[in-house]
């Protein structure tokens, strides 16, 4: 083992230490105004949750978040007889994103803890490379470059900064508009008056913007969670996105490519066409079948 090796290891064994056995000293506690009652907004929510798990500890909460690397905040829900832990990713959660509200804390993880658990990841990367190919030549090094704005993994790119999502016209990470988000190399926005799947493509158009394409695995499990939000707003369990039911047992995205079966429920009806497809947030928010003419949630997404 290299000095460089045992300086990092000593490192992070001085910098992560466990209270009681827990991760909570891994958290700072976040306050408004002195006062600690606080949950994130519904915009918050709506664009920045992970995940969200019932009847669980402050503790077993924060040890959540703590090995998770996207998470950077969580929040915590505790009354009589319900407990709510939500995760939430974000570069920064500002103060007017933060409500009053009794029996609930919001917690930030601590920037040194970040750190601190990416010197681990690649301490850890490191040492197992090492011990099949010269550190010089390790295929996760010669894969993945790094600029001062954002990581590439072969053609896939990610700005360091979670507020930005990078162009892929313009080869640069960039802001997105005003009221959108980031998500990688799209913007996105997150809409509860209810339209049909033709209103809601018309509507996206409106703001140059399309209908959701939730083509891979990564995109189509973060815009999961995004349904489930809206869901959570508007108490419609659906959210339409960009792909149409025209021809028995074939499904497809608007741009040709073939919809990944497992995102689709087993028990969407497929013997009647044309329909369209949503996010049902009843059901795994899995992808179900449904006539284009009901109304629903709808996610726009555009890049530049």
């Amino acid at each position: 083992m290299t000095s460089l090796t045992l300086f990092i290891f000593s490192w992070i064994s001085s910098n992560i230490i466990l209270v009681d056995g827990h991760e909570l000293n891994m958290f700072r506690l976040l306050k408004r105004n002195g006062l600690s009652g606080l949950s994130v907004s519904n915009s918050f929510q709506l664009n920045y949750s992970l995940s969200f798990f019932e009847n669980e500890t402050l503790i077993h909460c924060a040890s959540k978040c703590s090995k998770n690397e996207k998470c950077s905040f969580f929040s915590h829900l505790t009354s009589k007889i319900y407990k709510k832990c939500e995760l939430f990713f974000g570069y920064k959660l500002d103060t007017n994103e933060l409500n009053f509200i009794k029996n609930s804390k919001v917690y930030e993880k601590r920037k040194d803890t970040i750190i601190a658990t990416a010197t681990s990841t690649l301490f850890t990367s490191t040492m197992k490379t090492s011990t099949i190919l010269p550190f010089t030549t390790s295929p996760a090094l010669t894969s993945t470059t790094t600029t001062p704005d954002f990581v590439c993994s072969g053609s896939d790119c990610t700005c360091i900064d979670s507020s930005n999502f990078y162009s892929t016209t313009q080869k640069k990470c960039i802001k997105c508009r005003n009221g959108w988000f980031p998500y990688k190399n799209i913007c996105y926005q997150g809409f509860t008056t209810l339209r049909s799947w033709s209103n809601s493509i018309a509507y996206c158009n409106s703001l140059n913007s399309t209908l959701l394409l939730a083509e891979n695995e990564d995109k189509f499990i973060f815009f999961q969670s995004v349904s489930r939000n809206l869901s959570t707003i508007s108490s419609n369990l659906r959210t339409w996105v960009f792909a149409e039911y025209t021809t028995l047992n074939v499904f497809q995205w608007m741009n040709g490519k073939t919809i990944n079966s497992a995102f689709i429920m087993s028990s969407a009806i497929t013997t009647i066409t044309p329909c369209c497809f949503a996010y049902m947030s009843a059901v795994n928010s899995l992808l179900g079948i449904y006539t284009c003419t009901l109304t629903s949630n709808l996610i726009c997404e555009y890049t530049e």
